[in-house]
């Protein structure tokens, strides 16, 4: 066995960058020292704990660096500034901030065009095809409502609108007693000297159909004769109602006999209005 001097001499010579490297490395490497990590799991000393927090932290926590020049031995760096997002140049009002993109989008009112060729169509009303009177039934019903109002109140009553997803059209406030729940029903066209009114809610295309009313969902029925203008009063039960074309001239003469006649079939002739003896003689 060979001693560890000769076992030494017989080693082959380093080549010039091992010996360079051993004796501190080249000038390159000196001028720019690379950072050398140490593997995870193995425990810091003491020593280097604060130098290894400070030297090998996280690339993403570290400010994007550029090496300017290499002078004196030494690396010169320099910091260049993050790029900061960008921001809407309008601010939100009220002073509040919002997140770029988020900004409150104004909002566009849209306005329904006027349906065309009305006033052509129900300037003939009521001899206009009977698509016109289905496809202008919410306007012809409307007209309706208004003229029960309007006598109503020539009549010295007081009668309030209902919402719209109710079974009754009005409320008929009498004294003494609690309100009547009115249903108004129009008839545009007669059969032969007969108005007929079918007492049925919802229309054919619906989901659920035409069907009867239930009894308990009004009071009260005004059957609107609007060619005529003319309003007759009739208690619930019947699910058809006639009136004849000889009985317009009498109910346009006393509008108010009929309902009159209707609350005392409903056993509130208390609330019937006692006539003044001039008016009566």
């Amino acid at each position: 066995m060979p001693s560890r001097s000769r076992s030494r001499a017989l080693r082959p010579a380093p080549s010039l960058t091992a010996r360079r490297t051993l004796r501190g490395g080249s000038d390159h490497a000196r001028a720019c020292p690379r950072q050398r990590t140490r593997p995870v799991f193995a425990p810091d000393p003491p020593r280097q704990r604060q130098a290894w927090r400070t030297t090998v932290a996280p690339r993403a926590l570290l400010a994007p660096v550029a090496h300017a020049a290499v002078g004196g031995g030494r690396a010169a760096i320099t910091s260049r500034p993050a790029p900061t997002p960008p921001v809407d140049p309008t601010p939100p009002p009220r002073g509040q901030l919002m997140l770029p993109g988020f900004a409150p989008v104004a909002a566009v009112r849209r306005i329904a065009a006027p349906m065309s060729g009305v006033r052509e169509v129900l300037a003939a009303y009521p001899d206009i095809p009977a698509s016109e009177l289905c496809r202008h039934a919410k306007r012809l019903g409307k007209s309706a409502e208004l003229l029960v109002d309007s006598l109503l109140m020539r009549l010295g009553e007081r009668s309030y609108p209902a919402e719209e997803h109710e079974a009754f059209d009005r409320l008929l406030w009498l004294p003494g007693g609690p309100p009547l729940r009115v249903q108004i029903k129009a008839r545009h066209r007669r059969t032969g000297d007969l108005w007929v009114f079918s007492v049925t809610k919802g229309y054919g295309r619906s989901p659920e159909g035409v069907r009867p009313y239930g009894d308990d969902e009004f009071d009260l029925l005004a059957l609107v004769v609007l060619p005529e203008g003319v309003v007759k009063f009739a208690a619930r039960g019947a699910a058809h109602h006639r009136i004849h074309q000889r009985e317009i001239a009498a109910l346009r003469a006393s509008p108010r006999g009929s309902l009159d006649a209707a609350l005392g079939a409903l056993g509130l002739g208390g609330a019937v209005p006692r006539r003044p003896a001039s008016a009566a003689a």
